[in-house]
């Protein structure tokens, strides 16, 4: 199974970008709460309290949207890794030993039809190579006899 690098990459730098924010931010407690006193005496509680909101509904939106693709690129992976799987164990493949097959197999002929052996006894009609054994045709005329002459 071969993963495509560009997912892996983006995933990656993904990861460092926010374990890198978490480590800022933990880093230093008072200068965030220093700037977000200073959001609020400029432009007042009510308009940092929504801005908050919408900076963490979007950073959600973002977040969730991220794992909702990483998910689908992961299950697609998969997909394609048990399709292959099941397609390599459903081929018949060549295994040593006393029956192994060293011939490709071939496709069965056609197969003949109850249409097909009718056509052929009409054409060779009542000629010896008949389908139809002698025996047979003669306990058919016997039992069938009922006085009417029919010839061809």
């Amino acid at each position: 199974m071969k993963i495509d690098s560009g997912l892996v990459s983006f995933a990656l730098l993904f990861i460092v970008i926010i374990v890198v924010s978490f480590g800022l931010g933990s880093y230093d407690q008072v200068t965030p709460a220093v700037a977000r006193s200073q959001a609020e005496l400029s432009v007042g509680t009510k308009a940092v309290t929504e801005i908050n909101f919408i900076a963490d509904w979007a950073f959600k939106l973002v977040l969730g949207s991220f794992f909702t693709g990483l998910g689908i690129a992961l299950f697609n992976a998969a997909w394609k890794a048990y399709r292959t799987l099941k397609r390599n164990a459903e081929m018949k493949r060549w295994h040593s030993g006393p029956n192994a097959n060293w011939q490709p197999k071939q496709a069965p002929g056609p197969k003949v039809t109850r249409n097909d052996l009718m056509f052929w006894s009409l054409l060779q009609g009542g000629r010896q190579g008949s389908l139809i054994p002698p025996h047979v045709r003669s306990a058919r005329v016997d039992e069938d006899d009922d006085g009417l002459e029919i010839e061809i």
